[in-house]
């Protein structure tokens, strides 16, 4: 195993002298790499295009008083498996009021990605070429993908934009607890969406896209089924959108 510290570069916040925040960095190269791992349950993460051929991170850490310490980022990497570990000198590893962590994530295409989150928010403004494995306790999770997708959020709402190419079979799931789940897609053909919910089933093109009862899940299927969707809510609403009726993507 292969250990890394990132050292942090300390700012002190301007708000006041109680608040300290220090700016965390690390990146590593991609090539040979298999997946990324990150948990951080104490704030927002965003996810951008890396087009350097390196993997990064950037963190902003914020912590009220001095018992938090010095936080530091560590980069473990083990068979091609590379997992970015976020360190307060308390050792505190939950979420907390007096403390906040930022981060902004660059990928390239290839990586897998896992993420860990509690409450803060997911996005990402352009689609990303990786395999996504998101859970979140009560996140809003904001997603553009063109890879497999498996997303998960117990109280907050889970909303993929869902940017297919056509080429390669895939599977994109979503599924909350009391969260509404919206699927926006770019095709009509061969694909498969199969809802399970407590709530209502949603769609914008009754039309072309007529949902029946198939068991237990209510299934939408045009074509072959070489993309397959599946959408759970057990008590909020599912909504499905064909993105020829939205803006261009980006």
């Amino acid at each position: 195993m292969l250990a890394q510290v990132a050292m942090a570069q300390t700012v002190r916040s301007t708000e006041g002298p109680e608040w300290r925040m220090d700016r965390l960095h690390d990146q590593q190269p991609a090539a040979g790499l298999a997946a990324v791992s990150l948990r951080n349950p104490w704030g927002d993460v965003r996810l951008r295009r890396s087009e350097n051929g390196l993997v990064e991170i950037h963190a902003v850490a914020q912590a009220h008083g001095s018992d938090a310490g010095t936080p530091r980022l560590e980069a473990r990497m083990q068979q091609g498996n590379l997992q970015w570990i976020l360190h307060w000198q308390d050792g505190l590893t939950g979420p907390a009021e007096d403390r906040r962590v930022d981060v902004v994530l660059w990928l390239p295409p290839g990586p897998a990605l896992e993420l860990w989150l509690e409450s803060g928010q997911l996005w990402m403004k352009k689609p990303l070429d990786n395999s996504l494995k998101i859970r979140s306790q009560s996140s809003k999770l904001q997603l553009r993908a063109r890879g497999d997708v498996d997303a998960w959020s117990a109280h907050g709402d889970v909303v993929l934009y869902s940017l297919l190419d056509g080429a390669r079979p895939s599977q994109q799931k979503l599924a909350s607890s009391s969260g509404t789940v919206k699927l926006v897609f770019n095709q009509l053909e061969d694909i498969r969406i199969e809802t399970l919910t407590g709530g209502d089933v949603l769609v914008d093109l009754p039309d072309l896209l007529a949902v029946k009862q198939q068991g237990r899940y209510r299934v939408v299927q045009r074509g072959r089924s070489r993309h397959l969707y599946q959408l759970q809510s057990d008590s909020g609403d599912v909504l499905l959108v064909y993105r020829a009726l939205l803006e261009p993507p980006p």
